[in-house]
């Protein structure tokens, strides 16, 4: 938790510059996207990477775990992997962003 004290003028300029940024959001399309469809889409994301994570493994098992023959194939699948780990993670942090940007204030 953190405490942050603004005089008047200042709180006034910090509340415009958000204004101004979830004005700038919701028109680039954020109005069609909701809190819980960025954690579906994380959680898939994620879902999906794990499994292409899997079958890098699977295509080491095959060679006995020793070295890797295929090396290009296997590189595919593991930068596939973990991309796909890794904006699955993003778009999911990025929803809860999003939604408290776009919190109304009291």
């Amino acid at each position: 938790m953190a405490r942050l004290e603004l005089d008047g003028d200042d709180l006034s300029r910090a509340l415009a510059v958000r204004d101004a940024v979830v004005a700038a959001v919701k028109s680039a399309g954020y109005r069609y996207v909701t809190l819980e469809t960025g954690i579906v889409a994380g959680i898939v994301l994620v879902i999906a990477g794990l499994a292409l994570a899997a079958t890098a493994i699977g295509i080491w098992q095959t060679q006995g775990f020793g070295p890797i023959v295929d090396v290009p194939r296997s590189l595919r699948v593991v930068i596939l992997s973990s991309l796909a780990i890794t904006l699955g993670v993003q778009t999911f942090f990025a929803s809860f962003f999003l939604s408290v940007l776009g919190l109304r204030r009291r």
